[in-house]
C-alpha cells in the first residue's frame, strides 16, 4: 500500500502534471462514510496516437489521491502519483483513432483505504492500493499530453461517491 505521508513530494509530483499534460478539473465530491464506492466514468477520442491521456482523483491541493497516463501508441498505464510506475500494458495497443472509448474508475473505499479497478475499453486495471490520511474533498482531474496534433476530447466526466 502506498504510503503517502510525505506530502511534499507528492504534491511536487502532481504539480509536475502541468508541465506534462493540460489539465482540467472536471468535477468534486465530499467523501465522508468510512465505507463508500466512488466511480468516475468518462468518454474519450483522441485523434492522434502521439499523445496520451492523464486521469486522476485527487484532493484539491493535489497532494494525495491517484493519477495515471495512458500511452495510446503503446498502452503503457503509469502511475503518474504514487511512485509505482508501470502498472499495466493494455492489450489492445495502439488505441484505435477517432473512436469513442469509454473509461470507468472504481474505487471502494475502507476507512482511509482505496482500492481501485480501472476499466479501459473492456480492459480492467488494479491500481495500486493507496490511503487518504483525512481527505474528504476529491476532484476529478483529466487531460491530454501536449503534442503536434490535436488534444484528446473527453465527453462530460461523473464523478459519484456512494456510501455502503
Amino acid at each position: 500500500m502506498s504510503s503517502l505521508r510525505d506530502t511534499r513530494v507528492v504534491s511536487h509530483i502532481a504539480r509536475s502534471l502541468s508541465d506534462q499534460f493540460t489539465v482540467r478539473r472536471a468535477n468534486s465530491i465530499n467523501v465522508t462514510a468510512n465505507l463508500a464506492k466512488l466511480t468516475l466514468d468518462v468518454e474519450f477520442r483522441h485523434h492522434c496516437p502521439a499523445t496520451g491521456l492523464f486521469c486522476g482523483i485527487m484532493d484539491p491541493l493535489w497532494e494525495v489521491g491517484l493519477g495515471f497516463h495512458v500511452n495510446y501508441q503503446t498502452g503503457e498505464v503509469v502511475d503518474l502519483i504514487n511512485g509505482q510506475g508501470v502498472i499495466a500494458y493494455l492489450n489492445h495497443a495502439p488505441l484505435p483513432e477517432n473512436r469513442l472509448t469509454f473509461l470507468h474508475l472504481d474505487i471502494d473505499k475502507f476507512g482511509p483505504n482505496l482500492i481501485s479497478i480501472i476499466e479501459i475499453g473492456n480492459e480492467r486495471i488494479l491500481y495500486p492500493a493507496l490511503q487518504l490520511h483525512g481527505r474528504t474533498r476529491l476532484q476529478a482531474l483529466l487531460g491530454s499530453a501536449p503534442a503536434d496534433c490535436p488534444a484528446t476530447q473527453f465527453g462530460k466526466a461523473r464523478l459519484r461517491v456512494e456510501a455502503k
